[in-house]
């Protein structure tokens, strides 16, 4: 690993999203000579994206759910800095991550967080690598939605279901026929039955048309064409479906071949979140597969995903300088996943569905709140995270405690229980 031992270990993060920037932020507290970190990504912002959706109807909001990365130059640590470029592999013998401008990063330890891709408009491409190219793609998708009469929306996941909330949400005085199309026979897959049941109903009680337990066929640029030959058509239609692990660039290149053995080709790690045959080569977040764990990937797992691999970095880099054996190739002192971080057995089940802006249905384990309370707690976490990834101390210290609470009470007063097994069929 780290030859120099006078010297800091250089850390490269791979992704400035909910896991790169939590191992960034926990890097940070720990002392700066230990350690230089480097962060990289395509983009030049942060986009806090589960509240995206609501920028569809409102374009202006974008500007609530972005901040700047280059906040991450200036900690008052000096111990950092960021990248912009799209990283096109990863090669793990002569320890450097290569960019597709030709540049290359060394690193001693490397941590991959590239998160995932969706299916345009909903997630940024490598095309909207600035906020000014995000915002136009978000100005041109709310001019579609304003024209349109009827918007199709394929898939009755958490973002299908927002989606069509904020549609006719906004659209109360002009409705809009909003269709939703699923293969699966009910909405929201593998969240609590009481979530499922209150946005049925709010959906259902908004005109919001289901078409679940229905397959197509084909989906063009104005129609959807279903299994029985039928066609709907529509002004605007909407994939809400086919998120998959972000390892692969679009300059061809593929980040960790050797280890994408997981579902839709995600990053095969072990307890440590070490990936597969690389002691000094972590993953985290939605780019990564833990065989042992059953988590819904989420911004709170991909959170406690890096808060661990921040804290087996550390121990390796320390171990690496004293000479001892976990610091190469051993797994001595390093933290298992999740119960190395706080002694839980298995990450809080946590999310938060926005039905409109004045309603949501909030699932805290088997803890299910409906109504305009989990909204107002939606708005505090998207606040508080886009001000955490701008390096503010009000955000930073509401994640470190709200990380130490969830994980508290997932021990002890709301402990996990599984739901009952439904149908989950693909979308």
């Amino acid at each position: 690993n780290n030859d120099d031992s006078a010297g800091p270990a250089r850390i490269v993060i791979v992704g400035a999203s909910f896991a790169g920037l939590g191992a960034y932020r926990d890097l940070l507290r720990h002392k700066s000579d230990e350690i230089e970190i480097t962060v990289i990504d395509y983009k030049d912002y942060f986009e806090y994206t589960p509240g995206i959706l609501r920028a569809f109807v409102e374009p202006n909001h974008l500007s609530s759910l972005t901040c700047p990365l280059s906040a991450l130059n200036k900690n008052k640590k000096g111990a950092s800095r960021f990248v912009q470029g799209e990283v096109i592999g990863v090669d793990a013998t002569t320890q450097v991550v290569a960019l597709n401008d030709g540049n290359q990063i060394p690193y001693d330890y490397l941590i991959v967080a590239t998160g995932s891709t969706y299916p345009g408009p909903i997630k940024a491409t490598t095309s909207q690598s600035t906020l000014a190219q995000r915002q136009l793609s978000i100005n041109q998708s709310a001019r579609d939605i304003d024209a349109a009469n009827t918007i199709i929306i394929i898939g009755g996941g958490a973002v299908g279901v927002e989606l069509a909330a904020e549609l006719v949400d906004k659209y109360r005085d002009r409705q809009k026929r909003v269709i939703i199309i699923d293969v699966a026979p009910t909405i929201l897959p593998g969240f609590r039955q009481h979530s499922v049941d209150y946005a049925l109903r709010w959906l259902e009680d908004n005109g919001v048309e289901l078409r679940l337990d229905t397959s197509f066929d084909r989906i063009d640029d104005a129609s959807v064409t279903l299994s029985d030959g039928s066609k709907i058509f529509a002004d605007v239609i909407f994939k809400c479906f086919g998120v998959a692990p972000a390892t692969a660039s679009k300059y061809g290149g593929r980040l960790l071949s050797d280890a994408q053995d997981g579902p839709k080709g995600s990053i095969v790690v072990n307890n440590h979140l070490q990936v597969k045959g690389q002691e000094n080569i972590f993953a985290a977040g939605d780019v990564c597969f833990h065989s042992e764990s059953a988590e819904l990937k989420l911004a709170h797992t991909a959170h406690v995903n890096a808060s661990l691999v921040a804290l087996n970095v550390l121990r390796l880099v320390r171990a690496a300088k004293n000479g001892t054996e976990s610091g190469s190739h051993g797994h001595d002192g390093l933290l298992s996943y999740p119960d190395g971080l706080f002694g839980n057995e298995q990450t809080p089940k946590i999310y938060n569905v926005s039905l409109g802006k004045y309603d949501a249905s909030l699932g805290f384990n088997t803890l299910v709140m409906n109504g305009p309370l989990p909204a107002v707690v939606k708005w505090l976490i998207e606040w508080t995270q886009v001000a955490a990834a701008a390096n503010r101390p009000i955000g930073l210290v509401f994640w470190v405690v709200a990380d130490w609470t969830s994980f508290f009470l997932g021990r002890t007063i709301l402990p996990m229980t599984e739901p009952a097994a439904r149908s989950k069929k693909a979308q």
